[in-house]
């Protein structure tokens, strides 16, 4: 489950005042839509273009709706020189996750020319990319008396322009040293960066707390994993005063073990170009109750919306940022469209129906829109029993097999079912979502909005059960976990805001599964299907998961933080 991200964020501005600097601030449900400030950049003086460099990070969430507000500031006159404001999902999606927006400049304006923000935005922090490396060493004859020795990685910091400490490897004992494996993150190594000079110096510990360096070894990831190297030599350097350095082999270090790891999350696909295509439908049997009395769900309390207008517009207001055409499909069933002039039912029996007018056209890019649709239509509907959600499913999925990106490899069908009662059919259901899981990647969501039904059946997958369930077809499939969620309006004590951050919570971590389970891999800004690749030696650079990223030239990189795995972060001088 995904609950939030700490994303890096990079910010340099073109024709700012002369001396300037950028608050940003985020609004969403939880600051209950307040500005409230999160971050600042340093003041930079004596440029029109500055480049911040002072790290920043922005606190992501994917189950709710995220504003970005920058004030450009103008630290000469204390003053307020323009802002922008954005939605933070329109920089998970532009591409290279980096956008140039005009700022609206305050009055007077300090430029009659036009004045841009340019931001930029990475998972560096939270990336899970690993490097795993093994090296053995063999010494000279002069230098083969060393009971102990063990290694240390650096790398060079191009800020500084120096080498700096990353990780120290563990001793070992004897004279031919092999060293246990290291595993450190490749954000903590290089910085993702393959091109970064990295350093291996070997130490020996002759007596107890003495410790000597005896020599080391220059090389980059790519030299390791593009190119052919697997042994170098050992390069001790020395020096006499008034003698020039002078540079001795005292030995060859060997690279036994090599295997860089991408560890895909679920921003990497939002990266890549994820295609999320959410579809709502809305439940109006309504028990075969009148929607105008107070104890309906769908009554409109004081003009405010009834609890399926809230829980669907909340929904949509996510979803729809991170469809690829910005829409989010509405429809309407449990009920039978009825003829108010004519007072005659016009159209019944209908599974499925959209809530707009037009029947060919149940999508909506706006939320406002999709309200009014609402409003609308329940005055011309005529409440009936819902007998199985099967079918509404199944005609959900036969309108979505017209588009012609159906099975498309960077898509994933998310279909939210708001309903009243508890499913009675769950065999067929789960037989149906086996019938298709081979053609589509798709999450089946039920909010349990109708009060007093006991939602057996569903709560077998609900979100606060605590159980992993696994749905199983009739013929013994195993679904993907997680197929099904439900979660019930009375878990959260009837607020619309909870039900939808509690049940959208879990779909990055449904995506994630699904598309690793595909084997689908976000490289360079687009989804595809990971070749298999034969085995090969642990020194063949097959296999590679690539890792790099063709925009990670920016040097402000994230402090790294202490390790757990084999081989210690070194905190002292990291950048």
């Amino acid at each position: 489950m995904l609950i939030g991200s700490q994303l890096d964020l990079f910010i340099a501005g073109v024709n700012f005042p002369s001396s300037s600097c950028v608050n940003l601030y985020q609004r969403t449900t939880i600051t209950r839509n307040n500005w409230v400030m999160f971050a600042s950049t340093e003041t930079i003086s004596g440029s029109r273009d500055p480049k911040y460099t002072q790290k920043m990070f922005v606190q992501y969430s994917f189950s709710i709706k995220q504003e970005i507000l920058a004030e450009i500031i103008d630290a000469d006159t204390k003053s307020l020189a323009g802002s922008v404001e954005f939605n933070i999902v329109r920089l998970l999606t532009a591409p290279n996750q980096t956008l140039k927006l005009c700022v609206r400049k305050t009055y007077p304006a300090y430029s009659n020319d036009d004045s841009f923000l340019r931001l930029r935005i990475d998972n560096f922090t939270d990336s899970l990319d690993e490097i795993r490396l093994q090296f053995a060493a063999s010494f000279l004859k002069s230098y083969l008396l060393t009971p102990k020795t063990y290694f240390s990685v650096w790398q060079m910091d191009p800020k500084e322009k120096k080498f700096m400490p990353v990780l120290k490897g563990e001793v070992y004992v004897g004279d031919v040293p092999v060293w246990e494996m290291i595993r450190p993150k490749a954000i903590d190594l290089c910085g993702k960066d393959f091109s970064r000079l990295l350093r291996v110096v070997v130490h020996k510990i002759p007596k107890i707390h003495q410790e000597k360096i005896m020599g080391h070894v220059d090389f980059t990831l790519n030299d390791i994993f593009y190119g052919k190297l697997s042994s170098k030599d050992i390069i001790k350097f020395s020096q006499k005063p008034g003698e020039p350095l002078q540079k001795t082999k005292i030995g060859t270090l060997f690279l036994r073990y090599k295997h860089a790891s991408r560890v895909p999350q679920f921003l990497d696909y939002v990266f890549g170009g994820l295609d999320l295509y959410s579809v709502i439908a809305i439940d109006f049997s309504n028990r075969g109750n009148s929607y105008v009395k107070p104890e309906s769900t769908h009554y409109n309390f004081n003009g405010k919306g009834s609890l399926y207008e809230k829980i669907t517009k909340l929904l949509a207001e996510v979803l729809i940022s991170y469809n690829t055409n910005k829409k989010v499909v509405c429809n309407g069933f449990g009920a039978n469209k009825f003829d108010l002039m004519n007072d005659c039912v016009i159209e019944k029996d209908t599974v499925c129906f959209p809530l707009s007018d037009n029947p060919d056209n149940s999508s909506y890019s706006d939320i406002n829109t999709l309200s009014r649709d609402y409003q609308k239509i329940i005055t011309s509907l005529e409440p009936c029993q819902v007998k199985a959600y099967t079918p509404v499913v199944k005609e959900i999925i036969e309108s979505l097999r017209k588009d012609g990106h159906f099975a498309s490899t960077s898509r994933f069908y998310s279909i939210i079912l708001l309903v009243e009662e508890d499913i009675q059919d769950l065999r067929e259901m789960i037989d149906f979502l086996g019938s298709i899981r081979t053609q589509i990647s798709v999450a089946l969501l039920f909010v349990g909005v109708g009060g007093g039904a006991s939602y057996k059946n569903l709560k077998t997958f609900g979100v606060y059960s605590g159980k992993l369930s696994r749905p199983t077809t009739s013929r013994g499939e195993i679904l993907d976990l997680h197929s099904i969620v439900f979660l019930s309006l009375e878990e959260v004590k009837g607020s619309p805001l909870e039900v939808t951050k509690e049940l959208l919570k879990v779909l990055p971590g449904i995506i994630n599964s699904s598309m690793v389970k595909r084997n689908i891999c976000a490289d360079q800004g687009t989804l595809k299907i990971k070749s298999k690749s034969k085995k090969s030696g642990s020194n063949s650079p097959k296999k590679l998961v690539a890792v790099q990223q063709n925009h990670h030239q920016h040097q402000n990189l994230q402090q790294a933080r202490p390790h757990s795995q084999s081989g210690q972060i070194m905190s002292s001088g990291f950048i």
